[in-house]
């Protein structure tokens, strides 16, 4: 089953980003991100990071 979100930690594996871009992305609304839970974690949804990317994520996250 595949994943239809990821944390900035997530993303950062994933892309190579650094949290510091990502978050600069979602704060300018370029990346839309969902808060979720007590704590406020942000989860950025798959179809965004592939739109950013313009390609189908197949991840070691899926395989979870």
């Amino acid at each position: 089953m595949q994943r239809i979100a990821f944390t900035i930690a997530e993303v950062t594996q994933l892309t190579g980003m650094s949290p510091d871009t990502l978050y600069r992305l979602v704060h300018s609304g370029e990346l839309p991100a969902v808060r979720h839970g007590e704590r406020g974690k942000l989860f950025i949804p798959r179809t965004a990071v592939e739109k950013l990317f313009r390609t189908e994520l197949t991840t070691e996250f899926d395989r979870r």
